[in-house]
C-alpha cells in the first residue's frame, strides 16, 4: 500500500502545481491512507477533503488520517464537493463497472488528477 501511495505522491511531486493546498481524494480503502499521507508529506496541504460511498469507510479514514498529520481532514458528502476547487484529485474508488462520476466541470484548470480506481469514474472528456 505504501509503495503505491508513493507513486501517486511521485508523479504528484514532479506533475503537479508546486503551490497545491487542497486535495481532494475519493476513496478510503487499500492505499487511500498512504495517497493521503505521502501527498501531505510533499505539498503540506491546508484542506484536505476525504469521500467514500460507505459513511463508516470515510469517516474513521478522516478520523485516522486527522490524528496522525496533526490536522483536520474533511469528510465530504458526495464527489462534488470533495473535489470541486481542488489542487490535486485522487479517484481511487471501487466501482463494480465503469461510471463517470468524475466530472470534468468539477475539475479546477491546471489541477493535477490521478484516476486509478478498480474500474474507471472518469467523465470521457477529462481525459
Amino acid at each position: 500500500d505504501m509503495r503505491t501511495g508513493a507513486v501517486t505522491a511521485i508523479g504528484a511531486k514532479y506533475l503537479a502545481r508546486k503551490g497545491a493546498r487542497v486535495l481532494g481524494h475519493i476513496g478510503a480503502r487499500g492505499t487511500a491512507y498512504w495517497n493521503v499521507r505521502l501527498l501531505d508529506s510533499l505539498f503540506d496541504f491546508d484542506e484536505i477533503r476525504v469521500h467514500s460511498r460507505r459513511r463508516e469507510s470515510r469517516d474513521a479514514f478522516a478520523a485516522r488520517l486527522s490524528a496522525d498529520l496533526g490536522k483536520p481532514v474533511t469528510v465530504t458528502e458526495d464527489w462534488r464537493s470533495c473535489v470541486d476547487g481542488a489542487d490535486i484529485v485522487v479517484e481511487a474508488s471501487r466501482l463494480d463497472a465503469p461510471e463517470p462520476l468524475l466530472k470534468t466541470d468539477w475539475i479546477k484548470p491546471g489541477a493535477f488528477v490521478v484516476p486509478y480506481g478498480t474500474m474507471s469514474a472518469v467523465e470521457l472528456s477529462l481525459t
